[in-house]
C-alpha cells in the first residue's frame, strides 16, 4: 500500500512532482538489489552444476550471468534516480512550505494595513464640477427652449392651440406655430387611423430664425377683444364721417365752380 507523502497538501504543482517520484519509485521497486543478488546465486549455482555435469551448459550460463549483472546495474541506476526524485520532492516541499509562509505573512500584513487605514475627507475637484456644468446645462436650455414651443403653440391664433389646420381633406401642421404638439384629444389620441396622420413634418413658427425661440405676447382676454373690436368700430365710423366731410366739401367746391362759370 502507498504511502501518501506530506508534500500532497500543498500546490497542484508539488503534487504533480510528489506523484511522478512516486511511480518511478514503484519502477524502481520491481527489480531491487536483493532480486538481483537471488539472481545471481541462482545463475552461480546452475552454472557450478553444469561445470560438475555436462559442458554443454556454459554459454546459457554465461547469458544468466550476464543478464544478471545488467539487471543489477539497472537496479543500482533506479535507486540512484529515486534518491534524487525524493531529494528533488523534498526541495519542492520546501519551496511549497517556504510560499504559504510568504502569502500568510502577505495576507497578515494587508489585515494589518486594512486595519490601521483612517478614510480622509472627501475632495470634490473642479473636474467634478465641470463634468456637472456640461451635463446639466444641456438639459436646462431644451427644457426652457421646449416650453417655449409649447406656449407658442397655445397662443396661436390660427390653430387656436391644437397645432392643426385644415387643408383639404387632411390635417395639417399649422404653419404659423409649427405644430410642435398637434392635439385633437383623447377620442382621437387613442382610436384615430392614419386618415388624420400628425400633420406632416415638423414646421419652424413663422418669423423665428433662432433656436432660441421668442415668445409671442399673450392673446387678449374676451373684454379686452371687446373693447378693442368698439374702438376699432369707433375709429371707423369717424373715418366714415371724415370722408363724408370730405366728400360735401368737395360736392358744395364743385357747386360754387360751376354757378361761377
Amino acid at each position: 500500500m502507498a504511502v501518501v507523502p506530506a508534500c500532497l497538501s500543498h500546490s497542484s504543482a508539488t503534487y504533480a512532482a510528489c506523484r511522478a517520484a512516486q511511480q518511478q519509485r514503484y519502477a524502481s521497486w520491481r527489480c531491487t538489489p536483493a532480486r538481483s543478488r537471488a539472481v545471481l546465486a541462482r545463475a552461480a549455482a546452475s552454472g557450478g552444476d553444469s561445470r560438475g555435469g555436462s559442458g554443454g551448459d556454459g554459454p546459457a550460463t554465461a547469458g544468466l550471468l550476464g543478464a544478471a549483472a545488467v539487471a543489477a546495474s539497472l537496479s543500482a541506476a533506479a535507486a540512484n534516480a529515486a534518491e534524487q526524485v525524493g531529494a528533488a520532492t523534498t526541495v519542492a516541499a520546501a519551496a511549497a512550505e517556504q510560499a504559504d509562509a510568504a502569502a500568510a505573512a502577505a495576507a497578515a500584513a494587508a489585515a494589518t494595513a486594512a486595519a490601521s487605514f483612517t478614510p480622509g475627507p472627501v475632495e470634490v475637484g473642479w473636474e467634478i464640477w465641470v463634468g456637472f456644468v456640461a451635463g446639466v446645462v444641456p438639459f436646462i436650455i431644451a427644457t426652457v427652449e421646449f416650453s417655449k414651443r409649447i406656449i407658442i403653440q397655445r397662443r396661436c391664433p390660427c390653430c387656436k392651440s391644437s397645432g392643426l389646420v385644415q387643408r383639404g381633406r387632411y390635417l395639417r401642421k399649422c404653419p404659423e406655430c409649427g405644430g410642435l404638439l398637434p392635439w385633437l384629444g383623447w377620442k382621437q389620441f387613442f382610436f384615430s387611423t392614419a386618415t388624420p396622420c400628425n400633420g406632416g413634418p415638423l414646421l419652424q413658427p413663422r418669423g423665428q430664425t433662432s433656436v432660441f425661440y421668442r415668445v409671442p405676447p399673450p392673446p387678449p382676454s374676451q373684454e379686452q377683444s371687446q373693447t378693442q373690436q368698439a374702438q376699432e368700430q369707433a375709429a371707423e365710423e369717424v373715418q366714415q364721417q371724415e370722408q363724408q366731410a370730405v366728400g360735401a366739401a368737395a360736392a358744395g367746391e364743385r357747386r360754387q365752380d360751376s354757378q361761377q362759370q
